[in-house]
């Protein structure tokens, strides 16, 4: 009669779990810690919209304001208008130092980064170009390789870190071939307008659901991408950035291969590069890989990797900022200070490369950069 009583309790219980799902079994899916189990769809919408379509818009908006300076100062050339167009190249250069972390979708799809960004600039093959060409067009640069057009060029026609403006000027004004230089202004301006335009629409529109689409953990999806990007980028601002010029690799100083040689902004380049990093690293005021890496639990030393990682941001910066003249002085001026930001980067580094790729099952598919 006990074991009757007991069946006959049993019975429906087990008839209504079956009917509402509810059961008896421990739901491991609520008590998941892996990676597996994180909400990776709002983590790479909090990025999309937060960090990175931002920053394609403000490579257009940005490129927009300097092809209209450029216009203005090539129509009557004098040193306010030069000092006009040196600041909104900046304000692009910086632009373009957000989007280079985002190589994936559209920029690779176009090959257009080195379009865009290709350094250190060849001065041989920009002066040879003006030379060579009868005339300048942004249609006839556009067919032409990428060690002529881009954001260096327009550095290098608009900086000079002997004569000074007054020289740059006279290039513009007095100079035989001033005409022509004022039409490879405007080509290389209207080119990397055209460039940013293009990028921007393509994350603002149909790439950004793909980016987000693509949530999973396998070796193509966006998240793996991604922290791919993120420690190449940082692999990159230490070998060749600081670690080349510094002579990490052979010894050797080389000064004039920093970034942005010419208008002295290498040291701002890699703070915004620092910043753009950080910023994907934690979404945005959103969601981000520092979430991520909260919810496996995973730690370094008893500490949260992600506070390891965003406190190793801020060591980084500060090195940054104990280097007070330009990069290309200070290899061989401050070269203390260079080697303590050298050795942060690299701390970065692992923890970016080894610790958080290692917590989060991420597959590494870019190679090393040289240079260090």
């Amino acid at each position: 009669m006990k074991n009757k009583g007991i069946r006959s309790i049993l019975v429906p219980v087990l008839a209504l779990a079956a009917l509402t799902g509810v059961l008896l079994v421990p739901s491991c899916k609520k008590d998941c810690k892996s990676a597996d189990c994180f909400d990776r769809k709002t983590m790479l919408t909090d990025i999309g919209n937060k960090v990175i379509v931002p920053s394609f818009v403000e490579f257009a908006t940005a490129s927009t304001q300097l092809e209209t300076e450029a216009q203005a100062f090539c129509a009557a050339p004098d040193i306010a208008g030069l000092e006009i167009v040196q600041q909104r190249w900046k304000e692009t250069a910086y632009a373009i130092k957000k989007i280079e972390l985002f190589q994936e979708g559209p920029v690779k799809n176009a090959l257009l980064y080195p379009m865009i960004d290709f350094w250190p600039v060849r001065t041989n093959d920009v002066n040879n170009y003006l030379a060579n060409s009868t005339t300048i067009t942004k249609q006839d640069l556009n067919s032409k390789g990428s060690t002529v057009k881009g954001s260096p060029v327009i550095e290098y026609l608009i900086f000079d870190k002997t004569g000074g403006n007054s020289a740059v000027l006279d290039r513009f004004t007095t100079a035989a071939d001033a005409s022509k230089r004022k039409d490879y202004l405007l080509a290389l301006t209207d080119l990397l307008q055209d460039h940013a335009q293009q990028l921007s629409a393509e994350w603002s529109g149909t790439y950004l659901s793909t980016f987000t689409q693509n949530d999973g953990t396998g070796i193509s999806s966006s998240s793996n991408s991604l922290v791919n990007e993120l420690f190449a980028l940082e692999d990159y601002i230490k070998g060749m950035k600081v670690g080349a010029p510094a002579g990490k690799k052979d010894g050797n100083l080389y000064p004039m291969n920093v970034e942005a040689y010419y208008s002295s902004e290498s040291m701002a380049f890699i703070r915004v590069n620092l910043d753009i990093l950080e910023a994907c690293f934690k979404g945005g005021d959103g969601q981000g890989f520092d979430d991520y890496l909260d919810f496996t639990e995973a730690e370094l030393d008893g500490v949260a990797l992600s506070k390891v990682i965003s406190d190793q941001f801020g060591v980084c910066r500060s090195k940054c900022d104990a280097v007070t003249m330009p990069l290309s002085d200070a290899v061989s001026q401050q070269p203390a200070q260079v080697n303590e930001l050298y050795t942060e980067l690299q701390r970065l580094l692992v923890y970016l490369k080894v610790d958080m790729v290692n917590n989060l099952g991420i597959t590494i598919t870019l190679n090393d950069n040289d240079g260090d």
